[in-house]
């Protein structure tokens, strides 16, 4: 929970929320800062909620940032200061 909240609070801006052009979902995409590779989720898949991102803002942001956590565990342990993995395991 602690780093969440540090991420929420210090790097909130690296979660970008919105539309893509030509698509009604809402979105929200995060870049990792090792590989810059960016993951995207589409928000409230079911509802076109225009408010939905004002009202839960704060959740989709650390749920880009639970994502970010585990691809950077999964493909950049070192850079967040755990082992690599073993070869062959």
């Amino acid at each position: 929970m602690e780093t969440h909240a540090h991420l929420e609070d210090h790097h909130g801006a690296q979660v970008v929320t919105g539309r893509r052009d030509g698509d009604a979902a809402l979105y929200f995409s995060i870049q990792c800062p090792v590989c810059r590779d960016v993951s995207e989720r589409r928000v409230n898949p079911r509802g076109r909620d225009e408010e939905f991102l004002e009202r839960f803002g704060r959740e989709t942001r650390l749920v880009a940032f639970d994502i970010l956590l585990y691809h950077l565990q999964a493909d950049h342990p070192e850079a967040i200061g755990l082992d690599a993995p073993a070869q062959g395991a």
